[in-house]
């Protein structure tokens, strides 16, 4: 019954974490701040690293826009217990899209949940973690919540 829990609260994060990276304006200091603390920071393109401060999360990284410098995209990696399960993503955000993905690395899975902003949607890009049989009766490792503009 925990692990279903912990499941559960996952989901409830990553719906909390895309309503955070819609809003405008963000920066990445303001990203940073709500998902833990800074321990890497080489400036530049390079990543962020964060210690988490979140629930069932082990590992953080934000990406900036190569051009403005805004928050891009946010990398959170899971404890195993609190790895969501594909179906709980499909319940939560709807159908996915494979990606393409070499041969020997997870498969990834792409969501679209609707936009909660007016000025940038959240794409969900969840790595699979290995082992399953199938897409469908995996779950993710981790997952890349990704900003992408809302062009008019």
């Amino acid at each position: 019954m925990e692990e279903v829990i912990r499941e559960h609260e996952t989901i409830g994060l990553i719906r909390e974490m895309i309503r955070f990276l819609s809003q405008e304006p963000l920066l990445t200091e303001d990203v940073a701040a709500r998902v833990g603390s800074v321990t890497d920071d080489p400036g530049g393109l390079a990543s962020i690293i964060i210690r988490p401060d979140l629930a069932g999360v082990e590992a953080a990284r934000l990406m900036r826009d190569p051009d403005s410098g805004l928050p891009f995209a946010l990398k959170l990696e899971f404890a195993p217990a609190a790895r969501p399960a594909v179906k709980d993503l499909k319940e939560a955000f709807g159908d996915y899209d494979r990606a393409l993905t070499d041969r020997g690395r997870p498969a990834e899975i792409f969501f679209y949940p609707p936009a909660a902003g007016t000025r940038w949607k959240v794409v969900l890009v969840a790595a699979l973690a290995p082992g399953a049989g199938t897409i469908d009766e995996s779950s993710a490792a981790g997952i890349t919540l990704r900003r992408d503009s809302i062009q008019l």
